[in-house]
């Protein structure tokens, strides 16, 4: 009886636990525990409705919590896929989804299934649709394996269903893998970007690249990003902004201009990944969920100012326009109300724009103070209004206690910018004056 009394006790103690972190987020407006876990969470384009993915159900939540459709199955994948998505129509009428090898689209409201076409049993997962729902990119394995010899992209008419343009990889010398790891149909939609992988013959590196395709030629029009280490990508809402997921400890996040193509800032994250990641409708701001670390932040999407965080294990985040938050944290599904500012003071994120750093204009030096609450390098970085990187660099391993810090801004040309210092989990922001 005693053994049952303390066993019954620790469970109690580990669901009342589990249950304080769902409703420890900030701003949270309702919490809903879910019966089995969830792989994907999707605002709709309007955001009048929830979609959540689990093992065998996709379920429609309104905004008030409810279920409102739960006859719709889940996604399926061919050759143990995972982190399948669905897709709803910009009318909110229609979700697509992938079964095996067969695309599928089901009524929002009765979940009746519409229209059903084979696309081939090659089929890795679908990648996108594009955002005038006339293509559908698919990846692609020919072998049965994700890292087979024959890999490619296709891209379908979702009208009619048939290929109008692919891509198959061919083998390359120094490469014994080439392969497709994740893709999207930029805003234009007759653009696409691939992250691809490569593995190198007879040893253990490896090579990821980010590619843009014009579909119509299958020819690469721009390079974003070619790394030793990527996992995943995110595009924001009007392709404005791109977000790539490394495995390094001091930048796993980061983010560029897709316009430009010059990179705004480095966020030092980890344990994120695509899903756990998401731009607010306007792209004003991007939330990054760090499950291994159990943080949730909100920064600006420009330059990468901290505008929100909360803790918790996020597996899934997506907005609306109205800036509701919806969120898989551990068992639950939670709706949050962030409250959003650019000068915000969170934990030991500390934004400064009130002092204003002007440098010695016959130097080009700046110099400001900075305490270390352990040892550290700092990295500073200067961005334009803009939010284009014009000057960074990092200090060597820096002792605890106060700094001085001396920076060199002689090859900045004159104009307003922000000045952001990071050292470890500290972040300060000034505002910076040039005029020579």
């Amino acid at each position: 009886m005693k053994l049952r009394f303390v066993f019954c006790w620790a469970i109690l103690l580990c669901l009342t636990h589990t249950l304080a972190r769902a409703g420890s987020i900030n701003d949270t407006v309702w919490t809903k525990r879910l019966k089995s876990p969830i792989s994907f969470i999707t605002f709709s384009p309007k955001g009048n409705f929830i979609v959540v993915v689990s093992d065998t159900t996709t379920y429609l939540y309104d905004k008030n919590g409810t279920v409102i459709n739960s006859k719709i199955p889940s996604p399926t994948g061919p050759m143990g896929s995972s982190n399948l998505q669905v897709f709803i129509t910009q009318d909110e009428q229609r979700i697509i989804m992938q079964h095996d090898s067969v695309i599928q689209s089901y009524d929002v409201k009765t979940g009746e299934l519409l229209r059903s076409f084979d696309v081939d049993t090659t089929l890795f997962r679908i990648a996108a649709i594009s955002p005038n729902e006339r293509y559908c990119l698919t990846l692609q394995s020919r072998s049965g394996g994700m890292f087979d010899s024959e890999n490619g992209w296709k891209v379908w008419d979702m009208q009619t269903g048939k290929v109008l343009y692919s891509k198959d990889y061919q083998k390359e010398p120094d490469f014994d893998v080439v392969a497709p790891l994740q893709g999207n149909v930029l805003c234009q939609s007759n653009r696409i970007v691939v992250l691809e992988y490569r593995r190198y013959k007879n040893s253990s590196r490896t090579q990821f690249t980010t590619l843009v395709y014009d579909i119509e030629t299958q020819q690469v029009t721009d390079t974003i990003l070619n790394t030793q280490e990527g996992y995943s990508f995110n595009v924001s809402p009007d392709c404005n902004y791109f977000q790539f997921r490394t495995d390094r400890t001091d930048s796993g996040i980061v983010v560029n201009n897709l316009k430009t193509g010059k990179e705004l800032y480095k966020v030092r994250c980890f344990g994120s990944t695509s899903s756990t990641i998401a731009f607010t409708p306007d792209e004003k701001y991007i939330a990054i969920g760090d499950p291994s670390a159990g943080t949730i932040k909100i920064l600006n999407s420009i330059t990468g100012e901290l505008t929100w965080n909360a803790p918790g294990s996020v597996y899934g985040i997506s907005f609306n326009n109205d800036y509701l938050m919806a969120m898989y944290l551990q068992e639950y599904l939670v709706l949050a109300k962030p409250k959003l500012s650019s000068t915000s003071v969170t934990g030991n994120d500390i934004i400064e724009t009130d002092n204003v750093l002007y440098p010695n204009p016959n130097s080009g030096m700046v110099s400001y103070s900075i305490t270390l609450d352990k040892p550290s390098t700092i990295i500073n970085e200067v961005v334009s209004v803009s939010g284009e990187i014009s000057f960074r660099n990092e200090t060597p391993l820096l002792e605890s206690g106060k700094q001085t810090i001396t920076i060199p801004l002689d090859s900045v040309a004159n104009g307003e910018y922000l000045l952001k210092v990071n050292a470890g989990t500290k972040s300060i922001t000034y505002k910076l004056i040039i005029n020579k």
